[in-house]
């Protein structure tokens, strides 16, 4: 049995890093500034690094963060095309921000979502992996990146602020 993907061109890259790349690639630091300094964050991801979550990163106070991480996919019901041929699938994908102030996290919070509603895929668009071919993402979820930002509640977290934020990314494999 053959197990092939949709829009797939060449090898297949893990969603987690195809998020990274494109976040990465699309920046941009004047949308993102602390006064007169731009500020372009570090970009990482689980597949890509062996990176913790930004989240949870108390080494990095002060620090602009990006961490990707990818869930395990799963079958979507409602997302059947072709019986016991295909599958419509989903990878959760996590995004968390840590940023020096609750105005920067703010901004970049806005610059992926911007980036991601650039990406978006359409009919006649792919998102491209780290190589630009074509991955295999079909679309986002119906709201794009479902966003936390939590209060901070003791005088250590003062220093810095987070956003963890959740992106369904639908995809398609079919077999032969």
């Amino acid at each position: 049995m053959t197990i092939t993907y949709d829009r797939l061109v060449g090898t297949l890259e893990e969603l987690d890093e195809v998020i990274r790349y494109n976040l990465e690639q699309n920046w941009t630091n004047t949308n993102v500034n602390n006064g007169s300094e731009n500020l372009t964050p570090d970009f990482s991801s689980s597949s890509g690094s062996n990176v913790s979550h930004a989240w949870f990163d108390n080494t990095s106070f002060g620090v602009n963060q990006i961490v990707v991480n990818a869930d395990d996919e799963f079958p979507d019901p409602s997302m059947r095309l072709i019986g016991d041929y295909g599958q419509g699938m989903i990878t959760l994908i996590y995004i968390d921000i840590q940023a020096e102030d609750s105005t920067i996290l703010k901004k970049m919070k806005r610059e992926v979502d911007r980036i991601l509603w650039e990406i978006l895929p359409r009919a006649d668009t792919t998102v491209p992996k780290s190589d630009t071919t074509a991955s295999h993402i079909h679309s986002f979820g119906e709201i794009g990146v479902k966003w936390n930002t939590p209060k901070n509640t003791s005088a250590e977290e003062e220093d810095t602020v987070h956003a963890a934020g959740t992106l369904e990314v639908k995809w398609f494999k079919t077999k032969s």
